[in-house]
């Protein structure tokens, strides 16, 4: 079958597009699971941070004696670089809530543009069928016309 030079070179970039869109789609969707991880630690740790709020009374170790002291509870929260905050644990459950806010905003952010990979996808894998089948018309042998009884040339 003797292919058109226009639907060869469409044929060609259309799969070099779909090769691009591919690698796109599969680096959003580990940013999406990078992103989910981020958002289930940032819940996880807030929630742990919510039963610190308290002041709470221990014994501590001074060499031989043991002095009854209440805990003032420090914790350190990442700021990023190797830069770390000390606050109060309400403060730190703060913060978290508020990345949690700022992670979910780009992860409806990355999900549309997922979405829009995809269709972009789809659609490139329906104009290669068409593509396909036009050619298969195309290479048909011209005896007569399918289903109106016509004969050709």
């Amino acid at each position: 079958m003797n292919v058109p030079q226009e639907k060869l070179e469409e044929l060609q970039k259309l799969q070099r597009e779909y090769e691009q869109l591919r690698a796109l789609q599969a680096s959003l969707a580990v940013e999406v699971e990078r992103l989910n991880a981020f958002k289930k630690d940032a819940e996880l740790a807030a929630g742990e941070l919510e039963e610190l709020k308290e002041e709470k009374e221990a014994l501590v170790p001074m060499g031989p004696v043991f002095v009854k002291s209440k805990l003032q509870t420090k914790v350190l929260y990442p700021l990023g670089a190797n830069v770390y905050l000390s606050t109060k644990p309400e403060e730190a459950v703060q913060r978290l809530k508020e990345d949690k806010k700022k992670i979910e905003e780009q992860l409806k952010l990355l999900e549309a543009e997922l979405a829009k990979v995809t269709q972009a996808l789809t659609s490139i894998e329906a104009r290669v069928a068409e593509i396909y089948r036009e050619l298969n018309v195309a290479g048909a042998p011209k005896e007569g016309t399918q289903g109106t009884g016509q004969r050709g040339s």
